[in-house]
């Protein structure tokens, strides 16, 4: 931020659990949202729930509502072109109740059960040792390709992350780390902003022959003091069975697990 830019407000350093869901879900909104608005897309939000391109939010289930919330989406979905494949992300402190049972008769499959981290910033431990044998640079715009070894990363969506910085230039930020001038781990950090505002962690990715060196854990620490300087008290994410153990080094500590679904476009039909 520069040197007398008004700050902006975020989520207050106490929170309560059912205030980290609340942010957690307004944060994931917000990055599926930047993401479709790069490609033209269109974002509905209604009473707890909203969808967009391949996203489908659940952040509140209102028994009177749901079935008519999901039906709505449902109908959206199937007016995009092209299709593509929908997650359903319920995320919210309170238990899904009888949610799976409606969304498996419209068709959603079970998926994995996404396990999403917290950490309060001004937790955030030392600064690791700097690295003789990487460096981790900020961009605020999509960096120079070198081709689609992330698979998070791919070229031919280099232009809808140049978007996103473009559209958002004070809320989306690429964090990448280059090894002999190469790219071998990159990660993206999302600020959403206000009461709720915090920061996510998205697209976390390192090399497999670059693993084990302490790249995933600068880039995470790095975001993370971004995010700090800015003037956010929290970052949260989405971690993998691998990436977990990386991020509690950096101060992360289980929100716990939430059901997710997905749907195949002709299930959508």
């Amino acid at each position: 931020m520069e040197s007398g830019e008004a700050q902006e407000r975020f989520l207050e350093a106490d929170v309560t659990h059912e205030q980290q869901w609340q942010a957690l879900s307004l944060n994931n909104q917000a990055w599926f949202t930047r993401a479709a608005r790069a490609k033209s897309r269109e974002a509905v939000y209604e009473e707890g729930v909203m969808w967009t391109s391949g996203h489908l939010v659940l952040s509140t289930v209102n028994p009177l509502l749901i079935d008519e919330q999901l039906e709505r989406a449902l109908r959206w979905f199937r007016t995009q072109y092209p299709q593509e494949d929908v997650t359903c992300w319920y995320l919210t402190a309170a238990a899904p109740g009888d949610l799976a049972a409606r969304l498996l008769a419209r068709g959603f499959k079970p998926d994995r059960s996404p396990h999403w981290m917290w950490c309060h910033l001004r937790d955030l431990p030392r600064q690791p040792v700097p690295s003789a044998t990487f460096d981790i640079q900020v961009f605020d715009d999509e960096p120079p390709s070198q081709g689609d070894e992330l698979s998070s990363y791919p070229v031919e969506r280099s232009t809808v992350r140049s978007l996103m910085h473009c559209l958002y230039p004070r809320n989306v930020r690429s964090l990448v780390a280059f090894q002999k001038s190469q790219i071998v781990g990159r990660c993206m950090l999302n600020l959403t902003t206000g009461a709720w505002g915090i920061g996510g962690l998205f697209a976390m990715e390192v090399l497999p022959l670059a693993r084990k060196q302490g790249i995933g854990s600068a880039l995470t620490w790095e975001a993370c003091n971004l995010a700090r300087q800015m003037g956010c008290h929290h970052l949260m994410l989405n971690a993998t069975p691998m990436g977990e153990p990386v991020y509690r080094r950096v101060g992360f500590q289980s929100l716990g697990t939430r059901p997710s679904w997905y749907l195949r476009p002709e299930f959508a039909e």
